[in-house]
């Protein structure tokens, strides 16, 4: 069996916001990702950038 220890893990809250844009000719997304925790926002029209944002929280917010 595990111990406690092992079995921690490190969680982070993300809220993402997506939508069309009204009018666009071709399928246009955009919208934001917000790490809860911080509130820090951040801008895409591409899912890779929210990726991007996640896992750069991520990184910087190692176990202590």
């Amino acid at each position: 069996m595990r111990g406690r220890d092992a079995d921690a893990r490190v969680e982070q809250l993300f809220v993402v916001r997506i939508w069309r844009e009204a009018g666009a000719r071709e399928r246009s997304y955009r919208g934001y990702v917000v790490e809860v925790a911080t509130q820090q926002r951040s801008y895409f029209s591409e899912l890779a950038d929210v990726v991007d944002f996640i896992r750069l929280h991520f990184d910087v917010k190692k176990d202590p």
